[in-house]
């Protein structure tokens, strides 16, 4: 089995290798196949994320949310390499900043927080997923220490392109397995071990 670091590489490199136009294809696909999932469509608290040039592309997903009427969550590192904020956004143009990684993420002095216990669903990147629904990180660990203060009943769920899906990655005793990870092929929906 490759190590942590080898995947990240050739996750990145198999992400890089798709066109912009053929990522913007798949992005939509996935993004059709998010919304219709009934986890979905009946929660309030919907953490997303802000992404990067590179990875499924969200902002069509949030515009859509707030075109509908409603809140998207999004998650910024707290400066203190804990744990991540996760804050109501209004305004894509002026509530976001970039923050230490260069990913934009809520501007503390625009937008509240809420509890991530408050979070129904959890809309998750990842440089890979395995079948059994675990998640490859950039490795700092900010959002499986976050996942953890979530509420047993919420569901966490990984975008990912087809590319990005595994049969197995090296697990470590802290990292959560998401409980659905969406591509533009398929969804998969993991059986965890001991269950699930």
């Amino acid at each position: 089995m490759q190590s942590k670091a080898e995947l990240r590489q050739r996750m990145r490199a198999a992400r890089r290798a798709l066109p912009l136009a053929e990522r913007r294809a798949r992005s939509a696909r996935i993004a059709a196949r998010l919304f219709v999932l009934p986890e979905v469509q009946g929660a309030e608290r919907v953490l997303f994320y802000a992404s990067l040039p590179e990875e499924v592309d969200t902002w069509p997903l949030l515009e859509a949310w707030l075109r509908g009427g409603r809140v998207p969550l999004l998650p910024g590192l707290d400066g203190r390499g804990g744990p991540l904020r996760a804050a109501p956004i209004l305004d894509l143009a002026a509530d976001l900043k970039p923050g230490a990684f260069g990913i934009l993420e809520p501007d503390p002095d625009r937008t509240g927080t809420v509890e991530w216990a408050s979070i129904q669903v959890a809309v998750l990147p990842g440089l890979a997923f395995d079948l059994r629904g675990y998640r490859l990180g950039r490795g700092a660990g900010h959002y499986d220490r976050s996942l953890a203060a979530l509420l047993p009943e919420a569901r966490r769920i990984g975008l990912a392109f087809e590319c990005q899906v595994v049969q197995r990655l090296p697990v470590e005793p802290h990292d959560i397995p998401v409980d659905l990870v969406v591509t533009e092929e398929r969804i998969i929906s993991p059986s965890h071990p001991g269950g699930g």
